[in-house]
């Protein structure tokens, strides 16, 4: 199971509750993941940290080529090429150095757990969706923050790792970006690429919403 895998990598992903069940982020992970498990996928996470996240997805998904982005240089200690697990340090919000990792690569699961910054947020999707695979998924973690003033009420750029290094010191959210982008993501699923055209189909095929989650599925 995804969660005891979680639990013995040390990531919250196994503790972090959601529901009245006692379900945590990786018992609904487990739902989409379980049919992929086995499966030669290209996973990316934005955000490190520890990279416990990572060491769970190289044991559960056992052919899986791992990447993990992070702003933070010492998360390259956690660069394990020996076993398809690779460090970028990129700040999630660079488009230039984003592009250039992308440019010859496709990803089958995007999970942001980067800096829960709204605005933040929003870009890496907008560069990187375009890359995910017919059939993949792009996860966005810890909503919670999305309705906080991180900077101004949190101080994150002293107390989370990595928030020092950007140079957009924008953290504080308003959780109305967060409303608008999940509408427009649902009209484009609705009304597809042409709006004006009543079939026209899109590139999205769902989007599921949890408590500090949001799921998104591409056709």
């Amino acid at each position: 199971m995804f969660k005891e895998i979680c639990l013995k990598n040390n990531t919250d992903k196994g503790t972090h509750i959601i529901n009245k069940k006692n379900e945590t982020y990786a018992d609904i992970y487990e739902k989409y993941f379980r049919e992929k498990k086995n499966d030669n996928l290209v996973i990316l996470e934005l955000g490190v940290k520890e990279g416990g996240s990572l060491k769970a997805y190289r044991e559960y998904f056992p052919n899986a080529i791992i990447y993990g982005l992070d702003i933070d240089p010492s998360c390259l200690q956690y660069n394990d090429p020996n076993n398809n697990i690779f460090i970028e340090i990129i700040s999630q919000i660079d488009e230039h150095k984003i592009n250039n990792f992308i440019k010859d690569k496709n990803f089958d699961i995007i999970i942001d757990d980067a800096s829960h910054v709204n605005i933040f947020t929003i870009i890496s999707y907008n560069l990187l969706f375009e890359k995910l695979n017919s059939n993949g998924l792009y996860i966005i973690e810890d909503l919670g923050c999305s309705y906080l003033k991180l900077k101004d009420d949190h101080d994150v750029e002293k107390i989370w790792p990595g928030m020092s290094f950007n140079t957009n010191k924008d953290f504080n959210n308003d959780i109305k970006d967060i409303h608008d982008f999940t509408n427009n993501i649902i009209e484009k699923m609705d009304l597809g690429i042409n709006k004006y055209e009543a079939y026209s189909l899109s590139d999205i095929s769902f989007i599921h919403r949890y408590k500090f989650i949001i799921i998104i599925g591409k056709n």
